[in-house]
């Protein structure tokens, strides 16, 4: 019997999530013939549901329809396993602009909503940093809840950390040339706080990821180059592990997906152990 646990499940988005960056970042540095602003898919387009198409085999998971992946075993028969939502038919929204949660949503197949949430961010009292962006992603995604109260919103907020300072998004090419020296050749954090509400199920789960990513010694001529790929200016930390700044990362320790902006693997479990998401072996087929 072929049995799809929780984890597993998420391991192998993650490893689908990961080839394709990696895939994407060779092609994206093959053709860099001169400084240009890297694209790529899911960085551009309306505030609209997303669901992306996958071939015919592929792992996925989605939040507002049902597809079948078909797996083969050693006994001759096929099993169906249909990857849906509850009865309840719950959508899911995004809380945010960012167009690289937006991807990392729509690369693990989910189907949903983009509506940024429009708190004043400077309300948010201070604290600690991992208490800091949690209580942040809380605030954004009970915003859209409160008008959306039947929907599951998720929320969210990344923050770079070096020696217990944050790093924010660079202002000119000095300030994103001073980070890059700061963390060339050292050991930094990357912290995401995300909260998922959903205000009819009087539901609130919020928590602060961490990762450790390392970088390599940078060369001048490497800073100097990647400032000017303009790369820099919308990142937190002056970098994008997932675009051309993904030469700059030596090694992680943790979630990849929490560096780029979301912990794909733990709101998927949340969402399955919630119901959101329901895979269900659907059925068996004779195979001759």
């Amino acid at each position: 019997m072929y049995c799809l646990d929780h984890l597993n499940f998420c391991h192998l988005i993650l490893f689908r999530i990961s080839c394709f960056e990696i895939v994407n970042a060779l092609l994206l540095r093959q053709s860099q013939n001169s400084l240009t602003w890297p694209k790529g898919p899911g960085f551009s387009g309306a505030n609209k549901c997303i669901s992306p198409r996958y071939p015919k085999g592929s792992i996925a998971i989605f939040g507002c329809e049902t597809r079948t992946i078909q797996q083969k075993h050693t006994n001759h028969l096929n099993t169906s396993y249909d990857m849906k939502i509850s009865d309840e038919d719950p959508l899911l929204i995004l809380a945010s602009k960012s167009p690289r949660r937006r991807y990392l949503l729509e690369q693990a197949g989910l189907k949903f909503s983009v509506i940024p949430s429009s708190i004043d961010e400077t309300r948010v009292p201070l604290s600690s940093p991992e208490t800091y962006v949690r209580i942040l992603s809380e605030a954004k995604a009970d915003d859209i809840s409160k008008k959306y109260p039947e929907k599951w919103v998720i929320g969210a907020d990344t923050i770079v950390l070096k020696n217990g300072d944050i790093l924010g998004k660079p202002g000119s090419r000095d300030e994103a040339r001073t980070m890059l020296k700061q963390l060339s050749g050292q050991t930094h954090q990357v912290l995401t706080g995300y909260a998922i509400c959903c205000k009819a199920k009087n539901r609130m789960f919020s928590e602060t990821v961490k990762t450790d990513v390392l970088f390599k010694n940078l060369t001048h001529e490497e800073i100097e180059w990647y400032v000017h790929t303009k790369e820099p200016f919308d990142k937190a930390g002056s970098y994008a592990i997932q675009g051309l700044g993904t030469f700059l990362v030596k090694s992680i320790n943790g979630s990849y997906t929490n560096v780029v902006g979301l912990p794909v693997c733990e709101v998927i479990e949340f969402l399955i152990k919630e119901g959101v998401i329901v895979i269900a072996k659907a059925r068996k087929t004779s195979s001759r």
